[in-house]
């Protein structure tokens, strides 16, 4: 009798013992996998912030080569309609072949990048550049009329134009609209910039 009680009592301790070491070798288990799936989150958490870090660097990259387009083109208009030319300024393709040139490139630039940014940005950007084309497709009205009017001139005809229509009056309004309303524009914009740029937002003074 106490040969099979000490036989029972010895079978419940190794099945004790066994049990003892089978949850600690699932502890054991859990806790390593556990530690594997903790590593691989962290890794997923630097190559995600790895691809951000790049991403908000392609962006900073592209916010920077737009922003120098826009002052590059508000500064090809400022050309373009700049009041003190010759009488020349009817055939000088040169200066619109330049503001042209630099609209276009900023159309390209929003258009490839527009991923990157809001799309209230790009709204904001998008009349910008309206307003932009809108002074070359005035100043070529300006320069076509110009051009009738002298060979009207030429021929003994009149050439009648309402107040505010004629020529000069277009192109010096042109010249106005860049100097106020595109530099306004422009301003208001680098705001934004700054903005998806993380800088704090400034206010800066009109240049006209």
């Amino acid at each position: 009798m106490n040969n099979l009680l000490q036989i029972l009592i010895g079978s419940a301790t190794i099945g004790g013992i066994v049990v003892w070491l089978g949850k600690l070798i699932i502890n054991k288990g859990f806790d390593a996998a556990l530690k594997t799936f903790e590593n691989k989150l962290e890794l997923l958490k630097i190559e995600h912030q790895i691809k951000f870090s790049k991403l908000h660097e392609e962006r900073a990259v592209q916010l920077k080569q737009l922003y120098t387009m826009l002052y590059e083109l508000e500064k090809s208009l400022k050309h373009y309609t700049d009041s003190f030319q010759g009488s020349e300024w009817t055939e000088d393709n040169e200066r619109k072949k330049a503001a042209i040139d630099k609209l276009l490139a900023c159309e390209d630039s929003l258009e490839t990048n527009r991923i990157f940014f809001p799309e209230e940005f790009c709204n904001k950007l998008e009349e910008n550049i309206d307003k932009c084309r809108e002074v070359v497709l005035e100043m070529e009205k300006a320069k076509i009329r110009e051009r009738r009017h002298n060979t009207n001139q030429e021929r003994g005809i009149e050439t009648k134009y309402k107040d505010g229509e004629w020529p000069l009056d277009i192109w010096f309004k042109q010249e106005e609209i860049v100097k106020n309303d595109i530099n306004r524009r422009r301003i208001e914009l680098a705001n934004n910039f700054r903005e998806l740029f993380g800088v704090e937002k400034t206010t800066e003074p009109n240049k006209g």
